[in-house]
């Protein structure tokens, strides 16, 4: 219990300095450096930090947002912290059992920080994939596809190739004359 508590200790940053890897996260698809965190930047936040629920939503957010910012794109850290109190009233509905929504809210982001969206991820086996690879299933002509370890044969295995070598141009079948008659 106290390992855990020591791993959460150091997972724990400051306020402002999670602030600044928020802004950082959404200023880096763009050339542009922020010097502020707009509401996609916000709602990163309360979608990370798990501060959603029935009140406090992605529509919530936007409209506390617009509120604390005015006629503003972003906000500073001071603005933020006043959004932080704007929340905290929705998000104490949302958890009752809260006493002090403002510090929860806080100690929310201080020990989550941005995560990857929209990441590229390893690709999982899936059962169908184990079922068409299996070549014992495969009857008729198909089965010809593959050799005796499973291996695909390639073009061989598709279509019939002919051998075009023989005295006449036209002739094909080289030396087969003799079984045939």
């Amino acid at each position: 219990m106290a390992e855990s508590a020591d791993a959460a200790a150091e997972d724990r940053k400051p306020l402002k300095s999670r602030f600044n890897e928020y802004i950082a996260a959404t200023s880096a698809s763009t050339a542009v450096k922020k010097n502020g965190l707009n509401v996609k930047g916000f709602k990163r936040i309360c979608d990370d930090c798990k501060l959603l629920g029935k009140k406090m939503n992605q529509t919530e957010a936007d409209i506390k947002f617009s509120k604390v910012a005015q006629k503003k794109k972003e906000i500073n850290f001071d603005e933020f912290e006043k959004l932080i109190d704007e929340i905290s009233k929705a998000y104490k509905e949302d958890h009752k059992s809260v006493e002090d929504p403002v510090l929860a809210i806080k100690d929310k982001i201080e020990l989550n920080g941005p995560k990857t969206h929209n990441a590229t991820k390893v690709a999982k086996k899936v059962g169908g994939v184990d079922r068409l690879t299996d070549t014992k299933g495969y009857t008729g002509s198909h089965k010809e596809r593959f050799d005796e370890e499973g291996k695909g044969k390639g073009i061989a295995g598709r279509k019939n190739i002919l051998d075009g070598s023989g005295y006449v141009g036209n002739y094909k079948n080289k030396d087969t004359y003799d079984k045939t008659h």
